[in-house]
């Protein structure tokens, strides 16, 4: 099963795990970091580097955080590692869904579901007035 670190400003990972638990129970292997500004750097480094190899067995790990750019994502860049650690930015519930339920497929590669949890991820942003045609000049 690929692992699933989820990074962010303060608690939105807890939170999003917590709301992914009420909807789906398969949210094994799956570790929130969330970046406190009383952290320095290098603490924040460390924990990243603790979740990233607790949750890698074998088939890597990817890192879902909240905003590119952001401190999240930047210790998280800093992980990359070919087929083994990869990062996507801009983490919301449907993605962290998706990542559940397709990762421990046998063949899925670690390239291949943060593309699906990419592509899932922006299907799940809907504009309601847009789609229901409630849109008045």
């Amino acid at each position: 099963m690929i692992g699933l670190v989820i990074a962010t400003h303060g608690d939105l990972c807890v939170a999003l795990v917590k709301a992914a638990t009420l909807i789906t129970d398969e949210m094994e292997n799956c570790l929130t970091v969330p970046v406190e500004l009383d952290l320095s750097p290098d603490m924040l480094k460390a924990q990243m580097e603790k979740a990233i190899q607790s949750q890698n067995q074998g088939q890597g790990v990817l890192i879902l955080t909240d905003l590119f750019g952001g401190t999240p994502s930047n210790i998280s860049l800093s992980f990359l590692k070919g087929d083994q650690v990869d990062v996507l930015s801009g983490v919301n519930l449907p993605m962290v869904l998706r990542a559940c339920q397709i990762r421990d497929k046998p063949a899925m590669t670690l390239n291949q579901l943060a593309q699906e949890c990419r592509d899932y991820g922006r299907k799940g942003i809907t504009l309601a007035g847009d789609m229901l045609g409630k849109r008045t000049a």
